[in-house]
């Protein structure tokens, strides 16, 4: 599932590498988590949304410029979709 902040570094291989931010709320706090690549991160925060949680954002490093919510929504529901089609 979603690695911490302070996993940043050892995910992304290199200490200059950009990392991309996943920003989800678990209960009533904001986590953030970083993945390598931006298909780990669009996978990790639809894994998350699929159980429950609220993703406020995907963004390749500073959240400045994030895919919001509604972008975010429509990636998940190809996601289910395809996921739904891969086990059959």
């Amino acid at each position: 599932m979603a690695h911490s902040v302070s996993d940043a570094k050892s995910k992304a291989g290199h200490s200059h590498a950009i990392a991309w931010d996943v920003l989800f709320l678990d209960g009533k706090e904001e986590r953030l988590a970083r993945y390598e690549n931006h298909a780990l991160a669009i996978d990790a925060a639809c894994e998350l949304i699929n159980k429950g949680y609220e993703v406020h954002g995907i963004s390749r490093g500073p959240l400045a410029y994030p895919i919001g919510k509604q972008t975010i929504t429509h990636i998940y529901a190809i996601w289910a979709r395809e996921k739904s089609i891969a086990r059959r």
